[in-house]
């Protein structure tokens, strides 16, 4: 889990998926030069938990280390004008269903404070 504290002057009045998947956009920008061989697999908007749901985006990639495809899978949503938080997950491609799972798990957010 991470908080991304970006400056009130970028944030809208009322939080979207479209922004939520801009501040996503800026992360893809830093991590394509990090990572070796970055492939993006899906960027896009989503909604979050129940039974209010947030607006939220989800963001696939893969990239290698030491010789493995790691699959990765990035939620997150703008908690308030500063705050963007995401859940960071990643392990071995061939362990694809642990994405599954995040994507299932995405459902059952909730916010609380």
């Amino acid at each position: 889990l991470q908080r991304v504290v970006f400056p009130s002057a970028t944030a809208p009045a009322t939080i979207t998926s479209a922004y939520d998947v801009s501040l996503m956009r800026q992360r893809e920008q830093a991590t394509k030069a990090e990572y070796a061989d970055y492939h993006l697999i899906s960027l896009g908007p989503t909604t979050l938990g129940q039974p209010n749901p947030l607006p939220g985006a989800e963001w696939q990639f893969t990239f290698v280390n030491n010789g493995t495809t790691r699959l990765v899978t990035v939620v997150g949503t703008a908690w308030a004008p500063n705050d963007f938080v995401t859940t960071y997950v990643s392990g071995p491609q061939q362990y694809s269903s642990v994405a599954t799972a995040v994507a299932n798990a995405e459902q059952n957010f909730q916010g609380i404070g």
